[in-house]
């Protein structure tokens, strides 16, 4: 089930529950390894974006970035909607397990890249934010 809820400050929480599964690899080979995500709800309403969020990972919580909607670049398919995301300080096998993600912040909108330089530079100021997002 997601659920929605925003609070005076705009900030939102929006949870999902997701198995995770093999992915292209692509984040990784670019310096951000993400963990690839099949939901296990119905999305219709998650609004694709850039998220922070917590995930919890036999209910241990991490916290990370999220990418949700259309590939940012290397797909046209701008119809098939991509969930995953960047653990912080996460390096383990996964594969097949059941995670909970609660999306807190959206940040910025998905778009397109004219390369990958310029997606890399994006993926580290989002990062960055997030981290001070963490930290405040």
């Amino acid at each position: 089930m997601i659920q929605l809820a925003q609070s005076v400050n705009r900030e939102m929480e929006l949870e999902l529950k997701a198995k995770v599964i093999k992915g292209a690899g692509l984040g990784k080979k670019y310096g951000f390894p993400t963990i690839n995500l099949k939901p296990l709800v119905n999305t219709e309403h998650t609004p694709p974006g850039i998220y922070i969020c917590a995930i919890f990972i036999n209910k241990q919580k991490y916290n990370g970035v999220m990418h949700c909607g259309p590939k940012s670049i290397g797909s046209n398919d701008i119809n098939k909607i991509y969930f995953e995301v960047h653990i912080f300080d996460f390096n383990q096998n996964i594969y097949g397990k059941n995670v909970i993600i609660h999306l807190l912040k959206k940040i910025r909108e998905v778009r397109k890249f004219k390369d990958v330089n310029a997606l890399i530079r994006q993926i580290k100021n989002d990062i960055k934010f997030t981290k001070k997002y963490f930290n405040a």
